[in-house]
């Protein structure tokens, strides 16, 4: 037979184990979480530049997997897209939204991001998918104050889908400041 009343003291004489457990778990958690969130992210990134919304035009070539019907100029857009030039571990990084909204990093998926010219007001970066992608971004700040990004693109290789664009996209920041260090 269940004897409750011995269930219980034995669930009394836990609580009584267990709190001092509590109290010293509660005193320190904070602090534990201090420690563990204030150390240094292996892996932070700073954000050099993000823009949004890149438009243009695409030729889309009569080769692999385009017909000759859908060949040719076109519009060409990602919206809501957004591109993101970063800097990992003294590494550039350029993130991007495609059209089915999925995150992509040109590094994790085997391209090259690398520097290639600078000035004050605007620098450009080239970023290269063996086989595949070429792709040439220009970020500039305009005349009249407005902050741009310009993106050559040349798709072809092992690519499916052949074609050449030119997007441009507005940026909300550009830090030419930071990328001037890099030289």
């Amino acid at each position: 037979m269940f004897d409750y009343k011995e269930k219980f003291l034995n669930e009394e004489n836990e609580r009584e184990i267990m709190q001092p457990i509590f109290r010293f778990a509660k005193k320190y958690i904070f602090f534990a979480l201090l420690v563990v969130f204030s150390a240094p992210i292996d892996g932070y990134a700073e954000n050099i530049a993000s823009c949004r919304d890149p438009a243009g035009k695409s030729n889309y070539f009569f080769f692999g997997g385009t017909s000759k019907r859908l060949s040719g100029w076109d519009d060409d857009k990602i919206t809501g897209g957004i591109i993101s030039l970063q800097l990992k571990n003294g590494e550039l990084d350029l993130t991007f939204t495609d059209v089915r909204k999925r995150i992509y990093s040109a590094r994790a998926e085997d391209g090259v991001v690398q520097l290639f010219r600078t000035a004050p007001d605007n620098f450009t970066v080239l970023v290269y998918y063996e086989q595949s992608t070429f792709e040439i971004y220009t970020f500039l700040k305009e005349k009249d104050g407005n902050l741009v990004m310009h993106q050559l693109q040349s798709k072809g290789g092992l690519n499916q889908i052949h074609k050449s664009s030119l997007l441009v996209a507005k940026c909300d920041h550009i830090n030419f400041s930071r990328i001037g260090e890099m030289k």
